[in-house]
């Protein structure tokens, strides 16, 4: 039996999870392995510092005094003192909080073994760098689950999805430069698309359900914990709630129905505070506020977002630097014809996000 009727055989499901298992020996192989002029790439470097420094401060200190991490990390950007007397770290909780769990297996290896385990040894700082790989991993499951909805097929979502995995950052955040927040917000995006995506089926015509809201939520906020600024896409909550009066009103829903349907709005809403609230306490701790821009007020110009430049400059723009990227912006288009809703609301999110980045006045970091 040749390699194509033995694929033909297997169902969809399993030949993804034997790609799944494929890609992650693979993936972890190259991990461990994988070296650049200055050794292993499994290692902390430039923002990952910071996001690491969380996690030895939180589990031994069990506060957010960064002097005793950056004497170890020698405080590669020269962060001053924040308006509250402490260590400025201007980079986010939420990739130290899904990092945790790694960080403390490594931790309890070194302490077993009698290594060094103060929080930054080596297997510590691996053990919390292969988080970014399996996030990453994990982010793809999602991408293929919603391609294979939408354009349905037997191998050609896998394709896509691989095609859509390596033609981007989405390798140089797992692999060459682990242990930043790019990960996290990657697969928290794509469970929230892919989740948002489903709850639009045709047989379903009555309103969301509350359970689907506090998902949702819950969703949101964890993609903000991973970075802020993806709270813009919430945006799909928007579509939700629309779809979900227009189901109500084809129903004949009463008041007191549609006002039930509003409060399940509020709850997802809710869900996301109680979600993103480890980072707005970190801020009020670091810069006296629950709200802050901790790199300063000059930080972010928003009314002069270079967001053209995002998309397009060869310094660092997406589609320059990723021009499989640019066919996929270029199908969003033509999906307005067939797919207007979902089509629609992923330019937008793709303008808000690009938006958002362009306002940074380094926008090309």
């Amino acid at each position: 039996m040749g390699l194509s009727s033995f694929l033909a055989r297997l169902q969809p499901r399993l030949v993804v999870g034997l790609l799944g298992c494929v890609l992650l020996v693979l993936s972890s192989a190259w991990f461990f392995t994988a070296k650049d002029d200055r050794g292993r790439t499994a290692r902390l470097t430039a923002d990952a510092w910071y996001y690491h420094a969380y996690m030895p401060s939180m589990v031994f200190d069990q506060d957010l005094d960064f002097q005793d991490e950056f004497t170890i990390t020698k405080n590669w950007y020269r962060l001053g003192k924040t308006p509250t007397g402490r260590q400025s770290n201007v980079f986010g909780i939420g990739p130290a909080v899904y990092q945790l769990p790694f960080f403390l297996a490594g931790h309890g290896i070194a302490s077993a073994t009698g290594g060094r385990a103060d929080g930054f040894s080596r297997l510590e700082v691996e053990f919390s760098l292969y988080a970014s790989l399996l996030f990453s991993l994990g982010a793809l499951f999602f991408v293929y689950r919603l391609v294979a909805r939408r354009l349905g097929g037997r191998y050609g979502p896998m394709a896509v999805t691989l095609v859509v995995g390596m033609a981007g950052p989405v390798v140089y955040y797992a692999i060459r430069q682990p242990g930043y927040a790019h990960p996290f917000a990657t697969f928290w995006i794509a469970w929230l698309v892919d989740y948002w995506d489903a709850s639009f089926q045709e047989e379903q015509s009555a309103p969301r359900s509350r359970r689907f809201w506090i998902f949702f939520g819950l969703l949101i906020g964890a993609a903000s914990l991973a970075r802020p600024q993806l709270v813009l896409w919430s945006i799909l909550g928007g579509y939700a709630a629309f779809s979900d009066l227009s189901r109500a009103r084809a129903a004949n829903y009463s008041r007191s129905q549609i006002a039930t349907q509003v409060a399940w709005w509020l709850l997802g809403a809710a869900c996301a505070l109680v979600v993103v609230l480890p980072q707005l306490l970190a801020w009020k701790s670091l810069y006296g506020s629950f709200l802050a821009s901790p790199q300063g007020e000059g930080f972010m110009r928003w009314g002069e977002s270079a967001w053209l430049e995002t998309l397009f400059s060869s310094r660092n723009g997406l589609f320059p630097w990723a021009p499989i990227y640019a066919l996929g912006f270029a199908g969003l288009v033509l999906g307005l014809w067939r797919f207007r809703r979902i089509s629609s609301a992923l330019l937008l999110g793709l303008f808000l996000q690009a938006y958002a980045n362009g306002a940074a006045w380094d926008w090309w970091g």
